[in-house]
């Protein structure tokens, strides 16, 4: 509701803005004085006080409709106010308001209650304003259906107790001397350097406690820094050990070349089984242990711990594969799983491929060698000689099958043992990043981080303004 001071008794409603207003006149304020007051439900404040928070602003600046578009669309917009009188109906609605947690004087923040018949002595020392809505309503109708009811109309309104309220409301209106502040403005500016104020102390203090769950004592780095010696020593070891016990059990040393004319499809499920079962599987335990405990002990900020550098990944669209973009962060570092899915995806199917296509050509040549012996034995060449031309086509498909196989084993061995090595110390340099932020985190010159700066000058400017509104 927007009420204009201008008279009493008429008032008119003007429906062109979505919210309703109520345009009245009064002789109770000097001519050229206005009084604007917004009626609106308390729904946000009482929300506000059941969430544990400080009701003030959510008074001070409530929320009301306006169009938002030529259609009809309606959104809630903030609508500051200088003073807010809290309006109950019963003892309820007096517990209701005596409930709120408000911060702000009765200067700014009023309470009144409407209650029928209580005595004067059950009210001494309530807090709120004590008002009788239907006494006043009768001592009006009296008035309005005739005027030489006066004295009970100033009798019933004396007994509603509104004159309280009508002087709060009044004060707020009335013109101030010249070159002093009115008082709802004064208490307006004050509340905003209160409200900011203790907005940039808890912001502090949020900061503060975040920045002090970060710290890690020194001895708990060093300690990380001894388990991450000592992980990456044994992945070293586990990684030679297993790839040599690979690399010499059965299943291995059946992929001699002899044998691959009918193990050629063996190749991929041995070859992947033996990079499943033996490569790092007890170091990709270990260095998810060792990010448990990196996170027991409080690196990183909040609760998840901190945030580990993926692997390189080529980038989408590059020929070259030396542009490369990082991978995603994980919880622990997952250079291990990954080098593991690129050489079961990578470089077991290459393997099976050559494995089988070296097959064909061995046998191709050597079928070719014997057919160009029986030709030879068809044009009057004797039976020694076709059967050497034969023998040194079947000897050279098989020395150059050899050949070429036992390179291809010899190359894959190394790229998965490198590969390991790879990876190991991709993720020991991960883990060296986190361990490396957190003890920087330590020096005494970076505890007060930049926001914490920032907040302290805010709260300087902050101190300047109230010394000079005072």
């Amino acid at each position: 509701m927007k009420t204009e001071v201008e008279g009493l008794r008429t008032g008119r409603r003007d429906q062109r803005h979505v919210i309703p207003e109520l345009r009245v006149s009064t002789p109770l304020l000097p001519r050229g004085a206005e009084l604007e007051m917004l009626v609106t439900g308390a729904g946000p404040a009482l929300a506000t006080a059941a969430a544990g928070g400080v009701v003030d602003e959510a008074v001070l600046v409530p929320a009301a409709g306006v169009a938002a578009t030529t259609a009809g669309h309606v959104a809630a917009v903030g609508t500051p106010v200088h003073m807010a009188l809290l309006v109950g109906d019963g003892v309820r609605g007096a517990a209701a308001i005596l409930a709120l947690p408000v911060v702000e004087g009765r200067d700014v923040i009023a309470g009144v209650v409407n209650f029928g018949k209580v005595g004067r002595e059950d009210l001494e020392g309530c807090p709120l304003v004590a008002v009788n809505v239907d006494t006043a309503r009768e001592g009006l109708e009296l008035f309005r259906a005739d005027i030489g009811n006066a004295r009970k109309y100033e009798t019933l309104w004396t007994e509603a107790n509104i004159g309280p309220v009508s002087e709060w409301l009044r004060k707020s209106a009335l013109p101030s001397d010249e070159g002093v502040m009115k008082a709802p403005v004064q208490n307006l500016i004050g509340s905003l350097l209160r409200n900011a104020r203790a907005a940039v102390q808890q912001e502090e203090a949020s900061d503060l406690t975040a920045e002090l769950r970060t710290r890690v004592p020194l001895g708990s780095i060093a300690h990380l820094d001894k388990a991450l010696a000592e992980w990456a020593q044994n992945a070293h070891q586990e990684l030679q050990q297993q790839l040599d016990v690979a690399f010499a059990t059965p299943p291995w040393s059946k992929l001699g070349w002899w044998k691959l004319f009918w193990r050629a499809d063996d190749v991929g499920m041995v070859t992947s089984e033996m990079v499943a079962l033996r490569f790092l599987p007890e170091a990709e335990k270990g260095v998810i242990y060792l990010a448990g405990r990196i996170q027991e002990a409080g690196v990183g900020a909040g609760q998840q711990g901190p945030l580990y550098a993926g692997p390189a990944l080529p980038q989408i669209g590059h020929q070259s594969q030396d542009t490369v973009t990082p991978g995603a962060a994980n919880n622990w570092p997952s250079h291990i799983p990954f080098t593991r899915n690129y050489l079961q995806q990578k470089t077991v199917p290459a393997l099976q491929a050559l494995a089988q296509k070296l097959v064909v050509q061995s046998a191709s040549l050597a079928g070719l060698s014997t057919a160009l012996a029986g030709l030879s034995y068809l044009s009057a060449l004797g039976a020694y000689e076709c059967g050497a031309i034969a023998a040194l086509g079947i000897v050279f498909s098989f020395k150059r099958f050899q050949q070429k196989w036992d390179s291809a084993r010899e190359y894959w061995e190394g790229e998965v043992r490198e590969e390991g090595r790879k990876a190991i110390r991709a993720t020991e340099t991960s883990i060296a990043e986190v361990l490396d932020k957190a003890g920087k985190k330590l020096d005494p010159q970076a505890d007060q981080s930049a926001q914490l700066k920032e907040l302290s000058k805010i709260e300087e400017i902050i101190t300047r303004a109230e010394e000079a509104f005072v």
